[in-house]
């Protein structure tokens, strides 16, 4: 049985552009609506993931106030969610993008997280090499400072 491919861009303009439904987006694109449920989440999701890394990167480059970001999204947390009192239009909109910020917010810190714990490990490991030989240190350090891969998060002093 052949699978129809949905055309991502398509998706995304009657759903976000053109405020169509599950259902109508997919009469319009000749697939089921849960075929169009299932492209929305795995679209959203990517999105999230390369959104959270683009973050993470400017968190390790630019030392980034993790504390102030949270500020941030709680401070427009709140603000949806006195507008979607006003409007209750306003409030299904508002209840995904919240959604998304706090994902966001909690990939963020868990990959800080994951850093930081490298960070302490690679600590314990240079400590050892140094007490046992110098020389591999120095070998280890050299290597491993040059290593592009990892050279931009951790580095060994």
């Amino acid at each position: 049985m052949s699978k129809l491919k949905i055309n991502d861009r398509k998706l995304l303009q009657l759903i976000d552009k053109k405020n169509m439904s599950q259902s109508a987006a997919a009469r319009e694109l000749g697939v089921s609506r849960q075929a169009v449920n299932k492209r929305l989440r795995e679209i959203r999701g990517k999105t999230t993931k390369i959104i959270a890394t683009k973050k993470l990167e400017a968190t390790i480059e630019h030392k980034f106030d993790a504390i102030q970001q949270l500020i941030d999204i709680n401070k427009k947390t709140l603000d949806f969610l006195d507008e979607a009192e006003k409007k209750p239009e306003f409030a299904l909109k508002c209840i995904g993008e919240i959604r998304a910020q706090l994902k966001l917010a909690s990939e963020i810190y868990g990959q800080m997280y994951s850093v930081q714990v490298v960070n302490e490990f690679m600590a314990i490991i240079t400590d050892i090499l140094k007490e046992v030989d110098e020389n591999a240190f120095k070998e280890f350090k050299r290597r491993f400072n040059n290593e592009w891969s990892i050279r931009s998060v951790l580095r060994i002093n």
